[in-house]
């Protein structure tokens, strides 16, 4: 009886693997305004339970040891080039570490996509990792924008306001939580124009995350899912 609940629990998660993945990820999207909101100080902790999460993902989707070598790495070291930052309080060390989390969130979302493309076979699993995809490209955006806002100033403009001190030890956690919100509405195209860009760089990042989001949702999704439900069509029709 334990070795059959056990089968079957192994048999869901290799089924099933991205769809944790995906459902962990909506729940610290989730959780993180209300964090950033209430809990400020626990900021970094829930960045570093998305970081273990995506590692954990590319572990789960049986990528080489290479790529999530190579992944940690990039993630610890961005970690470490933070943590100096909170000692020695750099403004270009900070920049330094959220781009090297920039390159490991790209890491991660190339890895997944290509997981995703692999076979022609197109399952629901491979249907979640392309959401999750998608989900983790709104977030590369929010770091790109909190990148903007901290080496150039004023990059945006905030119609409710935001109270930042300009501690370059800690903005850009206080930035990150309202971009989270504009990358979404951005990638979306839904544009409540509550956040503006008001600078030529984050213009064309803004502009070029609206582009990305639209051809994303057309062009891949709607494609996996057709796929998805043409092999499901042709399997029930060969198997009557």
């Amino acid at each position: 009886m334990h070795k059959n609940i056990s089968r079957l629990t192994n048999l869901f998660i290799l089924r099933h693997r991205l769809l944790l993945i995906l459902v962990s990820l909506i729940l610290l999207l989730i959780t993180f305004p209300i964090i950033h909101d209430q809990y400020a100080t626990y900021l970094l902790l829930t960045e570093i339970a998305l970081t273990i999460l995506m590692i954990t993902g590319l572990y789960i989707i049986g990528s080489h040891f290479r790529t999530i070598l190579v992944a940690t790495l990039i993630a610890l070291l961005a970690f470490t080039v933070i943590g100096f930052n909170m000692m020695l309080q750099s403004k270009n060390l900070l920049i330094i570490g959220l781009v090297l989390e920039i390159t490991f969130f790209s890491v991660t979302v190339t890895t997944i996509i290509r997981h995703v493309l692999t076979y022609k076979k197109v399952t629901a699993d491979k249907i979640y990792g392309a959401i999750c995809a998608y989900l983790l490209i709104g977030i590369i955006w929010a770091l790109i924008y909190t990148v903007l806002e901290n080496s150039m100033p004023n990059s945006f403009i905030f119609s409710y306001g935001i109270n930042v001190d300009y501690d370059y030890v800690f903005s850009h956690r206080f930035y990150f939580g309202p971009f989270i919100y504009y990358s979404f509405v951005t990638l979306t195209t839904l544009g409540y124009g509550d956040i503006a860009p008001i600078t030529i760089p984050a213009q064309v990042f803004s502009a070029l995350e609206a582009v990305i989001g639209q051809l994303y949702v057309a062009v891949l999704i709607a494609r996996l899912v057709g796929l998805h439900i043409t092999h499901t069509h042709w399997f029930r029709k060969h198997m009557k």
